[in-house]
């Protein structure tokens, strides 16, 4: 049986249904699922929603449920906060409606964020650009 992670992962789409398709099939191998993924959709077309259907059935079955919604504001971040509205479970997840997910990436962000409880917020690595360690000293949340 799949793994239960309590998250809400919001992603805001349009006119992506393929990049889309590519996204939710990544995660629909990974060992671990967040209990719902919400679509926040401002296409023209109904092509997205129509992927989002197809997937639907296979997330069900492994306990995660789609729901997908019409955009009210197209816009990447008031179509995140339309969202987060929608959400019911403890952690958020934004995701692009473009990303490939490797094996694992949910179970590995969902620990990281348990590991220290100062932790408000985690990012996955994107393997395709390049990265730059951040500048400047880190900053420990021990002692507050």
């Amino acid at each position: 049986m799949t793994e239960y992670l309590p998250i809400s992962c919001i992603i805001p789409t349009r006119d992506r249904p393929e990049p889309l398709r590519r996204a939710l099939a990544s995660l629909a191998v990974q060992d671990a699922l967040a209990a719902e993924i919400i679509l926040i959709d401002a296409s023209r077309e109904d092509a997205s929603h129509k992927v989002a259907s197809n997937f639907a059935a296979a997330f069900a079955a492994r306990r995660c449920t789609i729901r997908w919604e019409s955009a009210a504001v197209a816009g990447a971040a008031p179509q995140r906060n339309q969202g987060v509205k929608l959400a019911t479970q403890p952690f958020i997840a934004f995701f692009d409606d473009d990303i490939i997910f490797e094996n694992d990436c949910l179970t590995h962000l969902h620990k990281a964020l348990l590991s220290d409880p100062c932790m408000g917020g985690v990012n996955a690595m994107i393997t395709n650009q390049r990265y730059f360690l951040p500048v400047g000293q880190a900053v420990s949340c021990s002692g507050l």
